[in-house]
């Protein structure tokens, strides 16, 4: 288990450095750009109502295909630009799917809030692709 002290990117790194593993966030906004979250990583925040991750360009949060957990948090796209896409959450690679807490080999969503406040054409609050 890693706790996010300074970067929650450098803390999710580590994680997938180490072949999998959870990541733990404290109460704040993380404003980092976009988090990346690889198969067999967790990222469990402290409420959706105390921890917020945010991003104002490209997805708050960008899921490999594959055992990931979220949990407990709030994703917020607040894009000013109506020209690129803005996604809450992302979900990328072949065999994409999403399902709730239990479920195996998919991106679980576990007391989650996903927000999509943007001016962008193509946004959402959840993308799932190959």
């Amino acid at each position: 288990e890693l706790r996010a002290s300074s970067s929650a990117n450098e803390a999710l790194a580590a994680a997938a450095a180490a072949g999998g593993g959870t990541v733990q966030l404290g109460e704040g906004v993380y404003d980092e750009g976009t988090l990346k979250v690889t198969a067999g990583v967790s990222l469990i925040g402290a409420g959706a109502d105390k921890t917020v991750v945010q991003s104002v360009s490209g997805s708050a949060i960008l899921c490999a295909a594959g055992a990931v957990r979220l949990a407990h948090l709030e994703a917020r796209q607040t894009s000013a630009s109506p020209a690129a896409p803005a996604y809450a959450v992302e979900v990328r690679g072949a065999g994409s799917g999403v399902g709730a807490a239990g479920a195996s080999n998919v991106v679980q969503l576990d007391r989650c809030r996903l927000v999509a406040a943007s001016a962008a054409k193509l946004s959402a609050a959840l993308l799932v692709h190959a």
